[in-house]
This record gives C-alpha cells, sequence and structure tokens, in this order.
C-alpha cells in the first residue's frame, strides 16, 4: 500500500471499477482485526496487474472528516516517521 493525505494506491484481488466509491480500511496486522484507518474515498484508477486477479487501484480520498484526517497523518506518521498537513 502506497498512502498520502491524499489518497492511497492498493493491490486488490476483485475489479473495482473507476469512480466507485469506496472506504479504505488498513489493519495493524492480519492478526489484529483493529482498524487504524476508515476513510471514504474514490477509484481513479484501476490497472489489471498480471492473470492471476489482481488489480492495482488509486482511491482519491474525499469529504474527510477530521478524525479521518488525523488517523490517516497517525498511520503515515506511525510508519515513516512524517507529518502530514491538510491543504
Amino acid at each position: 500500500m502506497d498512502i498520502s493525505g491524499g489518497g492511497a494506491g492498493l493491490v486488490v484481488g476483485e475489479y473495482v471499477p473507476k469512480w466507485a466509491q469506496v472506504i479504505v480500511g488498513v489493519h495493524r496486522s492480519e492478526e489484529d482485526a483493529e482498524s487504524v484507518l476508515l476513510a471514504p474515498g474514490v477509484v481513479r484508477r484501476v490497472q489489471m496487474l498480471d492473470r492471476r486477479p489482481s488489480y492495482l487501484i488509486g482511491v482519491g480520498f474525499e469529504r474527510l472528516t477530521d478524525d479521518e484526517f488525523e488517523q490517516i497523518a497517525s498511520l503515515i506518521a506511525d510508519i515513516d516517521g512524517l507529518e502530514v498537513g491538510r491543504s
């Protein structure tokens, strides 16, 4: 996964059409189902990666609440140690 304050790049096993409204959910690990991020977005890009069902999708975050943005900023800080500002 590639994530920023504006969106995320994800690899998924099912086709998701462009312009679909989605909720991006991120968990700490497969064993820990607690979500560290739930954010609404719109699929902006879909690219098939190989023959097995595998797709790269680009999701733009939309209409984020302050709490959702803080979840994203906290996740990025935990991973990269970077601060994310809201534009």
